[in-house]
């Protein structure tokens, strides 16, 4: 920036009997592009344009101590726009217990949990609200309270349990309060090759006394109760309710 009495590179302006500002930058020219914002220098260092750079900092150790951010003042503000000041870091970063998306309890055992139960935040999701991994809810109405899909995996979720304790389950499914309950409800479709509704695969390894494919165990009060039913409809050849067959390899 220039102007018919050259280029300022300084401007030292006393505020009072007692302080004088320091100016880096032309600041009469600066004036003449901008007279609203640019005067003179407002604080003991005003830095017009460029950066500020400090070489020794970074080799400097770094603190152990208690610190503070130096961050800069974004308002619109003209007398404060630009200035710098301090925050406690502690409110740039909030924990987690603070953050409403997902909660972790301060103390150990540290769960995650979100969507939880009724907040008076209307910001903060609750339980009428759903979670979804790979569906974007802004466009896609939920239709359960978690959602999961995937066009690169060939499993869309993975559950593995390595407890140690006398019986451990892979997944547990409870249908409570309803006039029908379903545990499960499962639908394979546009398949090249076969579809099934549920493809078990039951690898018996280590010294197992039994291993099953499937077991039903039932009880309650019921007028009835199936251990298995089966409905099919829609074959164009042979339609089987069931079936089953057993290999005995045993020697």
């Amino acid at each position: 920036m220039s102007c018919l009495q050259g280029m300022e590179a300084m401007r030292m302006w006393p505020v009072d009997t007692s302080n004088v500002n320091i100016g880096i930058g032309d600041f009469f020219g600066g004036n003449v592009v901008d007279p609203i914002n640019v005067t003179d220098p407002t604080e003991r260092l005003d830095i017009l344009t460029g950066r500020l750079r400090i070489r020794q900092l970074p080799d400097n150790a770094e603190t152990d101590s208690a610190f503070r951010v130096m961050v800069v003042d974004n308002t619109n503000d003209p007398l404060e726009r630009g200035v710098v000041k301090w925050k406690d870091i502690t409110s740039l970063i909030p924990p987690l217990t603070a953050d409403c998306e997902w909660t972790m309890p301060a103390a150990a055992p540290n769960h995650v949990y979100t969507a939880f139960a009724p907040l008076a935040d209307p910001d903060c999701p609750d339980d009428k609200e759903a979670v979804a991994v790979g569906v974007d809810l802004s466009i896609s109405p939920p239709m359960a309270k978690f959602t999961t899909l995937t066009d690169d995996y060939d499993i869309a979720g993975s559950f593995t349990n390595t407890s140690i304790s006398a019986a451990t389950t892979g997944v547990y499914v409870e249908a409570i309060g309803g006039d029908a309950n379903t545990g499960i409800v499962i639908r394979a479709t546009q398949g090249s090759g076969d579809n099934k509704g549920i493809g078990i695969k039951a690898v018996g390894i280590g010294s197992s006394a039994h291993n099953y494919g499937v077991r039903v165990d039932l009880s309650g009060t019921s007028t009835r109760t199936r251990g298995f039913s089966a409905f099919t409809t829609g074959a164009t050849y042979t339609a089987y309710a069931g079936e089953f067959i057993a290999y005995d390899n045993a020697t």
